[in-house]
C-alpha cells in the first residue's frame, strides 16, 4: 500500500511540475501536449493495473468442480439428515436463506437449502489447515488475486468461472488457517 501512495505521490508532482512547465515553458504546442499527457498516462496504467490485479474479473479461471466440505458440495441441496451426520449445529436465519454453525464449520444455505458457502479451518479435498502455500498453488494453479484482512491474514482469491464459485484461502506465515468457498 505504501508503494501504491507513493507513486502517485511522484505522479502527482509530476504532473504538476509538467503543468508548471506548459505555462512557463517555450516549448511547441504538440511538445506541451505529449508533456501534459506523460504523468496522466502513467497515473491512469497505474490505477488500471491496481484494479486489474485486485479483481476476480481480470484472472483466469481454476478448477474448483471437485470441491467438496465433509461430503457435500456447493450448490447441491442439502437435508437435515446431511446436517446432522456431520455434528451439532445452530441454525440462524439469514435474510436470504440459513446459516449452520458448527462452530469451527459453517454452512450457508439459501432458502431452499441449495448450498451457497463453506466457511472452515477444516480444508477441503485436498488442503487442509496448515499446509504451505506452495501446496494452494500446486492444487488451483498460479491464477489467483490477493488480499489481506485485518485478523484473517493474507487471501489467495481462486475463481471457477464455468461454476461461478469462488475459492478465498486464508494464509499466515504462508500457512493455511481458513478457508471459503461460495457461489458468486
Amino acid at each position: 500500500m505504501l508503494l501504491v501512495v507513493v507513486l502517485l505521490f511522484i505522479c502527482i508532482l509530476l504532473y504538476i511540475l509538467f503543468i508548471i512547465n506548459y505555462f512557463l515553458g517555450d516549448h511547441s504546442k504538440k511538445s506541451k501536449v505529449v508533456i501534459l499527457t506523460i504523468p496522466l498516462a502513467i497515473v491512469l496504467g497505474f490505477l488500471v493495473w491496481q484494479f486489474s490485479v485486485s479483481n476476480h474479473y481480470f484472472i483466469r479461471s481454476s478448477d474448483l468442480s471437485k470441491e467438496t466440505v465433509v461430503g457435500m458440495q456447493l450448490d447441491e441441496l442439502t437435508t437435515v439428515k446431511q446436517l446432522n451426520q456431520v455434528g451439532e449445529y445452530e441454525r440462524n436465519i439469514q435474510p436470504d436463506g440459513f446459516m449452520y454453525d458448527y462452530g469451527d464449520l459453517m454452512i450457508k444455505t439459501d432458502t431452499s437449502h441449495r448450498i451457497t458457502s463453506f466457511s472452515t479451518n477444516w480444508g477441503l479435498n485436498e488442503l487442509e489447515e496448515g499446509d504451505s502455500l506452495n501446496k494452494v498453488k500446486a492444487i488451483y494453479g498460479d491464477h489467483y488475486y490477493t488480499y489481506k484482512e485485518m485478523g484473517l491474514g493474507k487471501a489467495y482469491v481462486f475463481v471457477d468461472r464455468e461454476l461461478d464459485w469462488v475459492l478465498t484461502v486464508w494464509t499466515q506465515e504462508a500457512k493455511v488457517r481458513y478457508v471459503w468457498i461460495s457461489t458468486m
